[in-house]
Order: C-alpha cells, then structure tokens, then sequence
C-alpha cells in the first residue's frame, strides 16, 4: 500500500509561519526552518514595544561583546537600544547595595535616557 501524507495540512501550516515571518530581513523571512525559529522564539511580541536588557559579558574593556546582541535587536525586531552602557564589576557591590557611586550615577543616566526615549516613542 502506498505511503499517504497530507501535503495539504504541512503547506498550509508552512505558509503560516511564512506569512508571520513577513517583514524580517534575510532568510528570516523566506526559509522555512530559520523563519519558524524567528516566529516561535521572538515572533511579533518585539515589536512596538519598549525593553531593556542586561547582559553579563566580559569585563570593562570588552564592550563589544553584547553589540552583536544588540545589533541582532536592531537589525531583526526593529528594536531601538539606547547607547549607554554600564560595567561593574563584583567589588562594585556590599552584599545587595552598589557601593560604587560611579556605577549608580551611571544607572540613574540610563534610567533617565530610557524613561526619555519612551515618552518619545510614546508620543509618537
């Protein structure tokens, strides 16, 4: 007896994760197997959205270990990321509190730039 399969099904379910991968650059957007990961592990919950992220890479001197990240973020979900970055190290810290005032000075800049991209994105 002859193998039956449901190509119908398969295409149709194919056409799906194509369609939802539409807009991102690259194979993302027309190879099935590298769309279909880019539509399950990030699909569309990145866009219009405000994050941060925070990425333990390296010391002081290795900032551009996280770039390839964030230019991923740009590139692929359309992401703005806010070009201000902060490095401590474990003496930066007593127990749970910064003990580097140079380090909180830098978070709170971050903090402001972020809340003032948001109110612009906002706005817009």
């Amino acid at each position: 007896m002859p193998r039956s399969v449901n190509s119908v099904a398969s295409r149709a379910k194919r056409k799906k994760i194509l369609k939802q991968a539409k807009g991102y650059f690259g194979r993302r957007k027309n190879v099935y197997t590298v769309a279909k990961n880019a539509v399950e592990l990030g699909g569309r919950m990145l866009y219009d959205k405000i994050f941060g992220f925070i990425c333990a890479a390296g010391g002081k001197s290795s900032y551009m270990s996280v770039m390839s990240l964030a230019n991923s973020l740009m590139i692929d979900f359309r992401c703005y990321v806010i070009p201000k970055f902060v490095y401590a190290t474990k003496h930066d810290f007593d127990e749970e509190k910064i003990k580097n005032s140079e380090i909180k000075e830098r978070l709170e800049e971050l903090g402001n730039e972020l809340i003032r991209v948001s109110k612009a994105l906002d706005n817009n």
